[in-house]
């Protein structure tokens, strides 16, 4: 998938084949450093090692299904693209699951919808304590992406490193140096994304952390202070 024609096929120039100037591809250096990272660990992965085995999507269709109940996901108005992440909690550190998803509008703006659900209720308190507010159930946010955060994905997008990315990502990543990378202490929890476009859709599972071109996404969309909030 391509969406800007003229990105050059290697990402690790961040050049789009039409020769423009670094600097009018609006990212920053911290971007282009980031993305330039993403494909040379990539590049390092054996893939042939990888695990072939099959993704339990159930548990992330299900969060978006309990967590938008009655909250619609942005309109498409023909921007040709949505992405549609689901991060599980139900978890004592982790009580809210999240989903996000994102619509790309024909003026290139994204509008993103940002909600949190509760699946994990806090344990009744001792006889005799003060009880503790109830959590919401739900904490939704909806807007659209600043523009720095809006570049750096449509870049994530259109890189040669994503089309590159196994499906399936597990927690222990086999390398070509013959080694076994644990999962990251701060690389996060399992997560899905998709990426819908002309009817098709293209599913990343990463049991562990926020890694590569899929990555970048993934912690754009989970990051609610890149939304300009309606």
């Amino acid at each position: 998938m391509r969406l800007f024609t003229c990105w050059a096929v290697s990402l690790s120039l961040l050049l789009p084949a039409c020769a423009m100037p670094r600097h009018e591809a609006g990212l920053s250096p911290q971007s282009v450093s980031e993305l330039e990272e993403a494909c040379r660990d990539l590049r390092q992965v054996d893939m042939a090692r990888l695990s072939r085995g099959k993704a339990e999507w159930s548990r992330f269709d299900d969060l978006h299904d309990e967590a938008r109940r009655n909250i619609a996901p942005p309109e498409a108005d023909g921007g040709g693209i949505a992405l549609r992440l689901a991060i599980p909690g139900g978890s004592p550190q982790a009580p809210y699951g999240l989903s996000v998803w994102a619509t790309r509008q024909r003026d290139g703006t994204w509008r993103v919808s940002h909600v949190r659900h509760l699946q994990l209720r806090p344990p009744p308190q001792p006889p005799g304590t003060q009880p503790l507010p109830e959590p919401p159930a739900t904490i939704a946010v909806s807007g659209r992406w600043k523009p720095q955060a809006a570049r750096l994905v449509e870049a994530a997008l259109a890189s040669e490193c994503l089309d590159r990315e196994p499906f399936l990502s597990p927690v222990t990543l086999p390398m070509k140096d013959g080694t076994e990378r644990p999962c990251p202490p701060d690389g996060g929890g399992a997560n899905a994304l998709e990426i819908l476009e002309s009817g098709a859709a293209r599913r990343y599972l990463r049991e562990c952390g926020r890694t590569w071109a899929s990555g970048i996404i993934i912690i754009t969309l989970e990051n609610r202070d890149n939304l300009i909030v309606d």
